[in-house]
């Protein structure tokens, strides 16, 4: 087999090998939103007349009730740089021995996906996103837009004065090895899905539903569209104006970052992010007055998958 070489080569696919594990380690880790309704075991809890908005998105979500039994950001790092490892041997086996996904593969996080999307697309784009305080992350979803960079960055999510990669400059062939091999990666630390797991997931996707529908974030995504298209920027939710944006590639045009300050200066006018927080945070303690103890058992898991990702990094994937 024929393998190119040389560190060109090598930081393109360690950006591929980046983004692709980012969006594996987001299909598997990240609790759904979307499904069956809420149900009527949810009562709407109450909140402050006008509460406060979160610094960042990822103060908000540390700050949910069922954060305490999620993964830590700590242990989403360490399970992409178990991924890596393990993408990196599988490829040097099947004979791509330039293959070196440490170049280049800080173009992304995988926090920034190991928690992410609401509303059902939010839950995908809020968890472990710290844009606001400038690491890789998400600014927007369905809560709107957070943080300081809407005139820098618009909806993408490099970390600001980062150098934005060209697209991967892949044989088909290197870009199927390693997309390949990094699903191998992931299933080899795939935990079976416990009782405990399928209950936070259960319970997260709830609390987001119920949260879109409630009528409080109705009323503030309603009134965040009006001022959306008295700004010129018409757009029917936060979370879709978010996503045509984030798929639009690398580049951060002119009409991106009008659109991202208009999200800023409208979630801030109309109080949006503070709302669709404190509602959603209002929901999870609700059901965790009844299931915390179900969920105890996850905080030991996360120990054990701790250690496990720290004996594969240690062994090189042995």
């Amino acid at each position: 087999m024929t393998v190119r070489g040389g560190s060109g080569t090598r930081r393109r696919a360690g950006a591929a090998l980046a983004a692709a594990v980012a969006a594996l380690l987001c299909a598997a880790c990240f609790p759904g939103g979307g499904g069956e309704p809420a149900g009527p075991d949810l009562p709407r809890p109450s909140i402050a007349a006008s509460p406060p908005p979160p610094p960042s998105v990822r103060a908000g979500m540390a700050a949910l009730p069922l954060a305490a039994y999620g993964p830590s950001e700590e242990l989403a790092q360490r399970r992409f740089q178990a991924v890596r490892v393990l993408t990196a041997r599988c490829m040097r086996q099947a004979g791509y021995t330039s293959y070196d996904p440490a170049d280049g593969s800080a173009a992304a996080s995988p926090a920034a996906g190991a928690t992410a999307g609401a509303g059902a697309g939010a839950a995908a784009a809020t968890a472990g996103a710290g844009a606001a305080d400038g690491s890789d992350g998400v600014a927007a979803g369905a809560f709107g837009y957070l943080g300081e960079q809407a005139e820098i960055r618009g909806f993408h999510t490099a970390r600001t004065g980062q150098a934005r990669p060209g697209p991967p400059e892949l044989s088909e062939a290197e870009q199927t090895a390693s997309d390949d091999c990094a699903r191998r990666g992931l299933e080899r630390i795939a935990d079976g899905g416990s009782k405990a797991a399928e209950l936070y997931q259960r319970l997260y996707g709830e609390s987001l539903r119920a949260t879109a529908a409630d009528p409080r974030v109705v009323a503030a995504t309603a009134a965040w569209k009006d001022c959306m298209a008295r700004s010129g920027v018409p757009a029917e939710d936060p979370q879709s104006l978010a996503a045509r944006y984030q798929g639009a590639g690398t580049a951060v045009t002119p009409q991106e970052l009008a659109a991202a300050r208009a999200d800023r200066d409208c979630t801030a006018g109309t109080g949006l992010a503070g709302v669709w927080f404190a509602v959603l945070a209002g929901y999870q303690r609700g059901q965790l007055d009844r299931h915390a103890g179900e969920l105890e058992p996850l905080k030991q898991a996360h120990a054990e998958q701790d250690r496990r990702y720290a004996r594969i990094i240690a062994t090189g994937g042995e």
